[in-house]
């Protein structure tokens, strides 16, 4: 990646919109990358019926970025509701939907915080 780093929460240059954007060059491609989201808002577009219930089950760790605009706003808060026994959740400042990338040192730091148990 041949430009400056970007400022936390921002993508640096046209080498990494590039990375990013590369995968959906293909218009099918980028098609079926909106299912996911077309499958909230329309119950056609769903595989089965949506299961949202709350996870005893699963500990998570729960990162957000405040900063991402295509996830509902409180998305942190509803996720600990379905995960209570969670680490977080975290809002990550200064990012969005990227979050291993646009915060990788919050991403790190909470997987050894919630893995800390293994690596004892």
């Amino acid at each position: 990646m041949g430009d400056a780093p970007a400022p936390i929460g921002r993508f640096g240059g046209s080498d990494e919109v590039d990375y990013h954007t590369e995968p959906f060059a293909d218009g099918a491609k980028l098609r079926a990358s909106f299912g996911g989201y077309e499958s909230v808002f329309d119950p056609a577009a769903q595989s089965e019926p949506a299961i949202l219930r709350r996870n005893d089950a699963v500990r998570a760790m729960l990162l957000f970025g405040p900063s991402d605009h295509v996830i509902y706003p409180d998305f942190d808060q509803m996720a600990a509701v379905v995960f209570p026994d969670n680490l977080g959740p975290r809002r990550v400042p200064d990012c969005g939907h990227f979050v291993p990338w646009e915060a990788p040192d919050a991403l790190v730091s909470g997987t050894v915080e919630l893995c800390a148990d293994l690596l004892a």
